[in-house]
């Protein structure tokens, strides 16, 4: 279990659609809130110009009053300030009393609510081995890891011995696996395996001791709707 604690969401609790989160923001917020202005429609005869302005006003000022938020509260957040036609802000918060201040006070603007949805997620957050992506279904609609592998032609000394061993990886992998447990894609650059977690786990030491050269980086999917 993760030593850190981060209370979870729910569109139950808060009321608003919540979406798993793929990080711990800005490595300090584990909360996001997406905001949605509404729409800035041209006047008639209105030049674009104008209708520019307005759409630049109506942000600023939303972004001022999510500042005016943060210091008049004193809590711990940070935004982000969109191109300048968007009509999306964010915000993101530490902990989850922050964030039903601030549904409460912005509550006809939010849109989504991004944050932690269960332990296991939460364990995923915080663990620096992995990354983590929020889809609709696994991928393949079967494997719920990615993994992503990397040689170097500085340390292989030429592209082509770089590519070698990882061709020699992916052949490896083949072998010692059932068909249907991983799916390869490959690049000129790096080979891509889909797979599950526990087939991950049950390869990894083979693959560190024999291509120590080879870099990997890992990628946990978390489903939307779980």
């Amino acid at each position: 279990m993760s030593s850190t604690s981060y209370d979870l969401i729910s569109e139950e609790a808060l009321g608003y659609p919540v979406s798993p989160s793929e990080s711990i923001y800005f490595g300090k917020f584990p909360y996001r809130i997406k905001f949605t202005l509404p729409q800035v429609e041209p006047l008639v005869d209105e030049p674009v110009s104008g209708t520019n302005r307005r759409i630049r006003h109506q942000s600023t000022e939303f972004k001022n009053q999510l500042h005016d938020f943060i210091y008049d509260f004193k809590i711990d957040a940070r935004t982000m300030m969109p191109a300048w036609w968007s009509n999306t802000h964010n915000m993101y918060l530490t902990n989850i009393h922050d964030l039903n201040q601030a549904c409460s006070i912005f509550g006809p603007y939010v849109t989504e609510i991004y944050g932690p949805l269960s332990e296991s997620h939460v364990e995923l957050l915080t663990d620096p081995n992995f990354s983590v992506v929020a889809r609709k279904q696994y991928y393949y609609n079967v494997y719920d890891t990615k993994i992503e592998c990397f040689a170097s032609m500085f340390q292989f000394g030429s592209t082509a011995i770089a590519r070698e061993e990882i061709q020699n990886l992916m052949e490896f992998l083949k072998e010692n696996t059932e068909e249907d447990e991983v799916r390869f894609d490959s690049a000129y650059y790096a080979s891509t395996l889909y797979t599950n977690y526990t087939t991950f786990l049950d390869i990894l030491p083979f693959v560190k001791l024999s291509y120590p050269g080879v870099k990997l980086k890992i990628v946990r999917c978390v489903l939307k709707d779980k």
